[in-house]
C-alpha cells in the first residue's frame, strides 16, 4: 500500500511509486484541504466530503461515453436477481461477470435516472469492457475503508489497470475518485 504522510512518500516506498503517485494539487475549500495525487495515465487519486449520487445529480459529464462497471461482493442469488430484474426492466443493456455488473455507455444516462447507488457503492468507468470472464474483484475500495488522499491499496492499482479503467468512484465516508485533473476540479467544486 502507498501511504502518502505530510505530502512525502513513506521511505518503504521504491522511488519509482513516489515518482508515479505524487501531490498534484491541494484544494483549500471551506470544508477543509484536500490533497489529490497523481496516478496512471495522467489521471489523479483523492478523496473529498461528497457522495456519489452528488456525482450523479450535479457532474453527469463524469459518466459520458464510458460504459460503467459496478462492483458487488453479496453474490446472493436473491438480491442479484432482483437487480438484474430491475435492470431488464427499466431497457438497461448490461453483462454480468462473477463480481461485476457492466452497463453499457449507451444504457448509463438512464441508469442513472434510476435509484440505484444507497451508500457503499463502486464503480469503475472504462472506454472498452475487454477483460477476461474469469477477472474478479476481490476488494472494495470504498471510504471509511482507504481515503485516497492517505493511502493507494496495491490491490486497487492492479483492479484499475486489470480492467483498463478510465475513471473510478467509491463512497462510504467521503468519495474516493480517479479521473482527469479538470474532472477532480469539478468534483471539489461540489463539496
Amino acid at each position: 500500500m502507498l501511504t502518502f504522510r505530510s505530502r512525502v512518500c513513506e521511505p518503504a516506498i521504491s522511488m519509482l511509486m513516489c515518482e508515479c503517485f505524487s501531490l498534484t494539487k491541494v484544494f483549500v475549500l471551506t470544508k477543509g484541504v484536500y490533497l489529490v495525487h497523481t496516478f496512471i495515465n495522467g489521471l489523479v487519486i483523492g478523496s473529498l466530503d461528497l457522495d456519489l449520487i452528488q456525482v450523479v445529480e450535479k457532474l453527469p459529464v463524469f459518466f459520458k461515453d464510458l460504459h460503467m462497471v459496478i462492483t458487488y461482493k453479496d453474490n446472493s442469488p436473491a438480491i442479484e436477481r432482483v437487480s438484474l430484474q430491475n435492470l431488464q426492466e427499466h431497457n438497461i443493456d448490461f453483462e454480468t461477470r462473477s463480481t461485476m455488473v457492466v452497463i453499457k455507455e449507451w444504457s448509463v444516462p438512464t441508469f442513472l435516472t434510476m435509484p440505484f447507488f444507497s451508500g457503499f457503492d463502486e464503480l469503475y468507468l472504462v472506454k472498452a469492457f475487454d477483460v477476461p470472464a474469469s477477472l474478479k474483484v476481490d476488494e472494495e475500495f470504498y471510504t471509511p475503508r482507504y481515503y485516497f488522499e492517505e493511502s493507494i491499496p496495491d490491490n486497487f492499482v492492479k483492479t484499475f489497470s486489470d480492467l483498463h479503467a478510465h475513471r473510478y468512484l467509491s463512497d462510504g465516508s467521503g468519495l474516493n475518485f480517479v479521473c482527469e485533473p479538470e474532472l477532480a476540479t469539478e468534483l471539489a467544486k461540489l463539496v
